[in-house]
């Protein structure tokens, strides 16, 4: 009886080992940013200037996650910065800025949206042209791996004259 315990613990121990090495390791999400949406606009008669992001972040291998740093960065034609937006300042910028973002869900796309609101008063862009947009984020998933990710895309911008 002892023996039968005792080789059935050896056993045990065994099987437990190679599961821990193998098996029970808890994967990494993956993410890409799918699309991005941007719009900006300077009201000369109103000396008033809009700004509006939004980028759609999905899980290809269904692992859940959070956004937990990012910046946006808004280039001239020229691809000169004009415009840096980060998590840590756009609270203080005066720039009206609200952020909002979305977990990403399993089956479902997370999100990152800005909008100035109410509108800026003034030129935010300080009389230069905005044509592109460059976005770069951390994603934390719910296994504590972290995964950084950028798009850029361009901006649609009307300005009003009249």
């Amino acid at each position: 009886m002892k023996k039968k315990l005792i080789g059935g613990v050896i056993v045990l121990v065994l099987v437990m080992s190679m599961l821990s090495m193998s098996g029970c390791k808890l994967i990494q999400g993956e993410y890409y940013i799918e699309y991005i949406s941007c719009r900006a606009s300077r009201d000369l008669v109103r000396d008033l200037s809009f700004f509006y992001f939004k980028a759609s972040v999905v899980s290809t291998n269904q692992v859940s996650g959070k956004i937990i740093d990012w910046y946006v960065k808004i280039y001239n034609e020229a691809d000169e910065e004009i415009l840096l937006i980060n998590m840590d300042d756009y609270e203080t910028s005066g720039l009206n800025l609200q952020v909002a973002r979305m977990p990403i869900q399993g089956y479902y796309s997370g999100s990152f949206t800005m909008i100035t609101d109410p509108a800026f008063p003034g030129d935010m862009f300080n009389g230069e042209t905005p044509a592109k947009v460059l976005i770069r984020m951390n994603i934390q998933d719910m296994n504590d791996y972290e995964t950084e990710l950028a798009f850029a895309g361009t901006i649609a911008f009307e300005e009003i004259t009249e």
